[in-house]
């Protein structure tokens, strides 16, 4: 019994933590597959932000360059093609770095693990980002063309030839009609007669018998009396 005792004494007793033995059993291509893809998402967001600016960018010059719109002076026009290819140029090189970066630390991960459905995704958006570069190419061409034949028609307008003064014509003569004088012609106002009566009775009004007259507004006339009717 006591060399039961003492076996059973000498023995240690050990406890295992199976949480560590399960962390330590995941391979590690799992762990680089989860960093590629967390890079991947960071890439896809970044490409994303830079889509929405191009966009945005083509939105504003589209709607500037409308036909319908009043014609743009062609130093203006010149000045905002340069500005937009400059900014087109920058957002391209800021692509491509972006674009390096990001291969540069997925190389590895590209082997083990293959195509991803996230990639292919970038790939149509980076195809889409270039068929909109060339269509935003052939538009700029087309304003260029514009502008050049606007200058070509201002350079190849043709003088105005001025007028030659033509022989002077001579004024007809006026001839001076001189008028008969009409003679003035009086009334005498009977009993019960009036100012409009007396205006219907010779084609005129009342007022212009009043002014004839020198006939205030409230003068009333009397039989007898001679009123100017003419």
């Amino acid at each position: 019994m006591k060399l039961k005792e003492t076996l059973e004494t000498k023995i240690p007793t050990t406890k295992t933590n199976t949480n560590k033995k399960k962390l330590s059993e995941i391979p590690e291509g799992e762990k680089r597959t989860d960093m590629s893809l967390l890079k991947k998402n960071e890439f896809a967001l970044i490409l994303m932000g830079a889509l929405l600016v191009t966009l945005i960018i083509f939105f504003f010059f589209f709607r500037t360059s409308d036909p319908d719109s009043p014609s743009v002076p062609a130093d203006q026009a010149a000045s905002s093609t340069s500005d937009l290819e400059s900014r087109m140029e920058k957002l391209e090189q800021a692509l491509q770095g972006l674009g390096t970066s990001a291969s540069s630390g997925e190389g590895g991960a590209k082997e083990s693990v293959g195509i991803n459905p996230l990639e292919e995704r970038v790939a149509r958006l980076e195809t889409a980002f270039s068929l909109k570069m060339d269509s935003m190419v052939e538009k700029m061409g087309k304003i260029e063309k514009h502008i050049a034949q606007l200058t070509t028609k201002s350079e190849a307008a043709p003088d105005v030839p001025e007028a030659k003064p033509g022989p002077a014509v001579a004024a007809p003569e006026k001839k001076i009609v001189k008028k008969e004088k009409k003679e003035s012609l009086f009334h005498t106002v009977q009993k019960g007669e009036t100012l409009f009566s007396i205006s219907r009775k010779y084609h005129t009004n009342v007022e212009a018998l009043r002014k004839l007259n020198n006939l205030p507004g409230d003068a009333a006339i009397f039989p007898g009396n001679n009123i100017l009717v003419r």
